[in-house]
């Protein structure tokens, strides 16, 4: 399934649970803290990986990459169109992901944020191209399949609930 396909079915179920799903409902730097965030919990993850399923290096890489595409997507991102950019991690085959990887991948999140704060609005798009096709990159590095832990994830908040009329953000969930 391609990257666009995913990120088709995370706008969707942002519709329906309301997360927002059009650029105008999106608070941009929240959604920029919440992908940094998700990349030091994959940190965590990778340091020692819990038996908690929703914790797990599938599951942060996941996170990474459903946050990206639906911010990217309701801005206008085409995941699938073949941009080139210099890759950290394309086509390697990862020992360990070091310190200086996270924080590339903090630093793409960042510099994109302040592309998007500066209205430098085409750059900041190509941002979220970048941040998602290195994810990409780095999971397969560590033989690791991100679209099919993206697809679980998916699967999986069907069933969760939350609270549309307490919604801020992501963080309050009912029950």
């Amino acid at each position: 399934m391609s990257l666009n396909e995913i990120g088709a079915l995370v706008l969707k179920q942002a519709e329906e649970k309301g997360w927002g799903h059009t650029k105008e409902m999106l608070n941009v730097a929240e959604k920029m803290m919440l992908i940094n965030t998700e990349v030091t919990e994959f940190h965590d993850a990778m340091v020692s990986e819990p038996s908690n399923t929703k914790d797990t290096i599938n599951a942060e890489s996941a996170d990474i990459l459903m946050r990206t595409l639906h911010l990217g997507l309701a801005w206008g991102v085409d995941f699938d169109k073949e941009t080139p950019f210099e890759s950290r991690f394309f086509k390697k085959k990862l020992e360990v992901v070091t310190d200086s990887d996270y924080l590339y991948l903090h630093s793409l999140v960042s510099v994109g944020y302040d592309q998007y704060r500066h209205k430098d609005i085409d750059s900041f798009k190509r941002s979220l191209y970048v941040i998602a096709k290195e994810i990409q990159y780095l999971t397969m590095s560590i033989e690791r399949d991100v679209e099919i832990a993206a697809l679980q994830k998916i699967n999986l908040n069907k069933s969760r609930m939350w609270d549309k009329n307490k919604l801020m953000g992501n963080y309050y969930k009912g029950s």
